[in-house]
C-alpha cells in the first residue's frame, strides 16, 4: 500500500520531518511519494470560481491537493493508498496497518484513520470513490 504525503514546495522543514519519519517506517513493503501541494494563494480568480462556492483559497488548495492524491491512487497499481498531510506524527505502530490491507473491511472505498485521546478511530465509507 503506497503512502502519498502532501507538502507545499516552500515547506521544506515539514518535508524533512515527513521524510525522516517515513524513511524509518518504509522498507521493501511500504513505499511513499511526496505530492506537491497546490498553493491556494497562487490560484487564479478563474480557478477559484470554477472549484469553490464558499471555500477560502487555502481550503481550496488543500482540497485540490487531496484530489490529486486520490487520482494517483485511482490510477496506480495498488488496490489501496494512504494520504497524509505533512504535519502528522507517525506512530511506530503504523507499519502494522500500512504493510498489508487484510484489516480493511470488505467493499470499502474510503477509510479515514484518526487518533483522538490516544485511541484510533476508523471511519469507513462503503463502495467506490
Amino acid at each position: 500500500m503506497k503512502i502519498y504525503y502532501i507538502n507545499l514546495d516552500q515547506s521544506t522543514e515539514r518535508r524533512d520531518w515527513m521524510e525522516s519519519q517515513l524513511s524509518v517506517l518504509a522498507g521493501d513493503d511500504i513505499q511513499y511519494q511526496r505530492i506537491a501541494a497546490i498553493d491556494g494563494s497562487k490560484l487564479s480568480a478563474e480557478e477559484i470560481t470554477t472549484h469553490t462556492h464558499s471555500l477560502s483559497p487555502s481550503q481550496l488548495g488543500c482540497s485540490l491537493s487531496h484530489r490529486r492524491a486520490w487520482e494517483l491512487i485511482g490510477n496506480g497499481a495498488d488496490e489501496y493508498g494512504v494520504v497524509m498531510e505533512d504535519d502528522i506524527l507517525i506512530s511506530s505502530l503504523a507499519r502494522e496497518f500500512l504493510n498489508n490491507d487484510q484489516w480493511i473491511p470488505p467493499c470499502t472505498g474510503i477509510l479515514r484513520l484518526e487518533t483522538t485521546n490516544s485511541k484510533i478511530r476508523l471511519l469507513s465509507a462503503k463502495g467506490g470513490v
